[in-house]
This record gives structure tokens, C-alpha cells and sequence, in this order.
């Protein structure tokens, strides 16, 4: 699937984001303008890669910490992954999430 257009409505929710393909994704999703969601376990890795993408590509970029192993995570992940506004970019931080979020 292509990724869409950006669009100031819309934000991408990128899991994994602290670091390695997770923060590459969501540098590349900045660099193309896309205003991002942004979940891993650390918080302050998150909080780094934030400032640096809106420093850098003037996105906004909202930060939501979550340790998707735990159930009642997933389930405030699936919440934020069927908002109106997000574009349908995933990047699975989990291996799975995308089969326990949907079922």
C-alpha cells in the first residue's frame, strides 16, 4: 500500500518509535510531513525523537508510552489506531499486536 498524502487532519501512529526501524519509520514518515503518534516503553527515548522531529520537519508529534506486552495497553493502542484522523500507516512494534488488537 502506498503511503498516503500528508495531510494537516491526519496522524500516523508508529510503534517501536524509540528506536531502530520504529524511529527510522518515523523519521521518514516527519520527513515527508505526516504529524505522528509515537508509542514504545521509553518514554524518554520518545520524548528525544519528538523534539528532534519537530525541531527538524516542524510536525507535531504527540508521545504516548506504552509497553504493548500488557493487555490494557493494547487495547488504548487499538483505541488510538481506529481515531478518524489517522493515516493507515502501521509499523508493528510487537510482533503480534496487530491479531490481539484485532480480535
Amino acid at each position: 500500500m502506498p503511503i498516503p498524502d500528508p495531510s494537516p487532519d491526519a496522524r500516523a501512529v508508529v510503534t517501536g518509535a524509540s528506536q531502530n526501524i520504529g524511529a527510522a519509520l518515523a523519521t521518514e514518515l516527519a520527513a515527508r510531513g505526516h504529524s505522528l503518534i509515537v508509542t514504545a516503553r521509553r518514554e524518554d527515548l520518545l520524548n528525544t525523537l519528538a523534539a528532534r522531529l519537530t525541531d527538524k520537519y516542524g510536525v507535531a508529534v504527540d508521545v504516548r508510552p506504552a509497553d504493548l506486552a500488557d493487555p490494557a495497553t493494547r487495547q488504548t493502542v487499538r483505541r488510538t489506531r481506529r481515531a478518524p484522523d489517522l493515516d493507515p500507516v502501521r509499523q508493528r512494534g510487537h510482533r503480534d499486536l496487530r491479531s490481539r488488537c484485532d480480535t
